[in-house]
């Protein structure tokens, strides 16, 4: 297979990974949630049963494969209504580590935010 379309399929599967994470977080999925990111701590998926919605635009994205790692930079828009309290919303600079699991499958082993 020619570098070039290994690369892509990577990309493709790569973004197909982050999108999961972002609908797990939008659908307020805990187990999906765990599912595309494994090691995420458990308090940030029992807080999920706060939110009574929760939307994420990933935007500007970056990606740089390194064999079977990657790191995805990248900015995170999102808003938040908690079933108690006043919706919020904020920016941040996110950078994703992940992992190839197989030939086609990527999972994120670390996430690290900054405002």
């Amino acid at each position: 297979e020619a570098p070039e379309v290994a690369a892509a399929r990577d990309r493709t599967a790569i973004s197909d990974t982050l999108g999961r994470y972002r609908t797990a977080f939008e659908q307020l999925d805990g187990a999906a949630l765990t599912r595309v990111y494994p090691s995420i701590p458990q308090d940030i998926v029992t807080a999920l049963e706060g939110y009574q919605s929760y939307r994420m635009v990933m935007s500007d994205l970056s990606t740089q494969i390194d064999g079977g790692t990657a790191t995805v930079r990248g900015r995170l828009s999102l808003t938040m209504t908690p079933r108690r309290g006043r919706p919020a919303a904020e920016s941040v600079l996110a950078v994703f580590r992940l992992e190839r699991q197989n030939q086609a499958e990527w999972i994120i082993t670390g996430l690290e935010m900054t405002r």
